[in-house]
């Protein structure tokens, strides 16, 4: 049975999210890009749309698994859409940043944006190439914890024997399984209460049986059983699971590391995510701590009202700034016309830009202290609404990850109970539950990026969002930030979800695969301590400077710096 209902939303939600990021196009883009750059714009459009879709997709999973429905193939849907997604990230998004960022050089010929935009493609595509066949040769391998059972079974006809973790337990001591006819339909799964129920289709079969030729009484078996449960995380809990087989007498079990090579399009998408995982643990542990800091802090630097002559005072300090940022501006101009690209160099141009960033931020404050309106002022105090939701939003994660993901069982299930309930009483309130979950995660992930990048100029350029003053380039890297991070928010909210996504085609990709790899497994499992460590680090910071400076003001006048 085919539901309606999830095909009407797969065909509706596209086009509201596409039309959502068509306004967000339009509201922060540059005046000067307003009718040009279509191309980029599509891929900053797609960017937006596959990253979006991919983390709604979790919850139609959820809804499409089990009778009587299950009928649309999430595990195919879910393969193109990250193959898609990676070839988005590792072609398109390098190819058009490079292309403009060329643009904004003095000698800006389309020749020389292609070659540039080009052989950022070639070094990407090369560096990814060669780290994923390297990595796949020596750790593309999933270590599934199984349970070998071996006994001396006596074949019966026509009789399908279905064996959970406990009666496997219970087989080794007796002679007696639970035995249930099995239908021209196909094989049912029998759970502890007898209730049948459709077996996972990723996970299907988690026993295996190794049988000899002779089908005698006194045949020897060997059955493997799967013990990587998704729902509970014990380590002696297993699937339910199908398997026609006989008596088992004298059962004896091993615990056995079952070692699988998972497929090379699976291993790319592991890859791909796995750079994501690597910026989610960093930048989203800066940035659960400062997103609502940052918010309620605008109360603190809200437009304030000024008299004229303290206006005209500031606005002479702002020129002079002005005027510095001008002459290093156009040090640096001569610098790259000459030729000079050393990495000193591309630490000035990145203060310079951060500089400028704050100069306008700064301009923008006094403009709005001196024409002080009272929406300036309500919509300070509506950064701090949203700034204290924000806070409770970020200690529900917090604790959630503190209690759900470190260890196996779990000490509780926390936001999977309140999931699981709210879709229990209408299946549109979990899914919007989740959606909110899932898309704070990755908007902490982008104020986190933006943070460490304004206040640590060093190391990362800042591509800033400005209504009205968004340029390609800074579009096209935070679509291609925001398309990376979407499927590693995926990734992680299948792990941090496991009760409340078990059984969907996403979660036994993962939960058998991904999370399973050779030495891989040990990151996935421990990195979340590194995570909740830069939390407090964060906070202790924002406190004793929670306003960016300039990374200019301290540059010597002659700018010898950038001789």
């Amino acid at each position: 049975m085919i539901n309606i209902y999830l095909i009407v939303l797969m065909c509706v939600f596209p086009v509201l999210l596409l039309a959502g990021n068509i306004y967000l196009l339009v509201y922060f883009q540059h005046t000067e890009d307003k009718y040009t750059a279509w191309i980029a714009k599509f891929v900053v459009l797609a960017c937006l749309e596959l990253a979006e879709c991919s983390i709604l997709m979790l919850p139609l999973d959820v809804a499409n698994r089990g009778p009587p429905y299950g009928h649309i193939p999430m595990d195919i849907i879910w393969l193109v859409v990250y193959i898609v997604m990676a070839a988005m990230a590792i072609l398109a998004v390098p190819f058009f940043m490079f292309f403009y960022e060329m643009e904004e050089a003095e000698n800006n010929r389309i020749i020389c944006q292609v070659v540039w935009g080009l052989v950022a493609v070639f070094v990407v595509l090369f560096l990814f190439t060669v780290v994923t066949a390297v990595s796949y040769i020596f750790l593309g391998v999933a270590e599934v914890k199984t349970m070998r059972l071996t006994s001396y079974p006596q074949l019966l006809p026509n009789v399908t024997y279905n064996f959970t973790s406990s009666e496997v337990e219970a087989s080794s001591s007796s002679s007696t399984p639970v035995a249930h006819s099995s239908s021209s339909s196909g094989p049912s799964v029998t759970n502890h209460t007898g209730r049948a129920k459709e077996p996972p289709e990723a996970s299907a079969p988690a026993l295996h049986s190794k049988r000899s030729a002779n089908t005698s009484s006194s045949s020897s078996s060997e059955f493997f059983w799967s013990s990587n449960s998704a729902s509970s995380g014990n380590e002696d809990d297993g699937f339910v699971i199908n398997v026609t087989t006989a008596t088992c007498s004298n059962c004896t079990k091993k615990k056995v590391i079952a070692e699988i090579r998972v497929s090379p399009v699976l291993y790319i998408i592991t890859i791909t995510s796995l750079a994501g995982w690597c910026l989610m643990i960093f930048f989203g542990g800066i940035g659960l701590a400062a997103l609502p800091l940052d918010l309620m802090f605008a109360i603190r630097y809200r437009p304030k009202r000024i008299t004229e002559s303290e206006y005209k005072k500031q606005k002479v300090e702002i020129a002079n700034r002005t005027d510095k940022l001008i002459e290093i501006g156009e040090r640096i101009k001569e610098n790259k016309r000459i030729g000079r690209h050393s990495p000193k160099d591309r630490v000035n141009y990145n203060k310079f830009r951060q500089a400028v960033y704050i100069l306008d931020q700064d301009y923008r404050l006094l403009e709005d202290s001196y024409k002080f309106h009272i929406l300036k002022l309500m919509l300070a105090w509506f950064k701090l609404v949203l700034g204290i939701l924000a806070l409770c939003v970020s200690i529900m994660w917090i604790l959630h990850i503190i209690i759900y993901m470190p260890t196996k069982p779990p000490i509780n299930p926390f936001l999977n109970t309140v999931a699981i309930r709210l879709n229990n009483a209408w299946g549109m309130l979990g899914t919007i539950f989740y959606g909110i979950m899932a898309f704070y995660m990755l908007l902490a992930v982008m104020k986190g990026t933006f943070l460490f990048g304004i206040r640590f100029v060093l190391i990362v350029p800042i591509y800033p969002m400005i209504v009205g003053g968004t340029v390609m380039s800074s579009f096209l890297f935070n679509s291609g930030l925001v398309l990376l991070e979407s499927i590693t928010i995926t990734q992680f909210c299948t792990q941090a979800f496991a009760d409340f996504t078990h059984t969907t085609a996403i979660n036994q990709l993962f939960q058998m695969s991904v999370y399973n790899l050779r030495i891989l497994h040990y990151f996935y499992n421990y990195s979340i301590y590194a995570m909740l460590a830069l939390i407090p680090l964060t906070i202790i910071y924002l406190f004793f400077r929670p306003r960016s400076k300039p990374a200019t003001e301290k540059m010597d006048p002659r700018f010898e710096n950038f001789k």
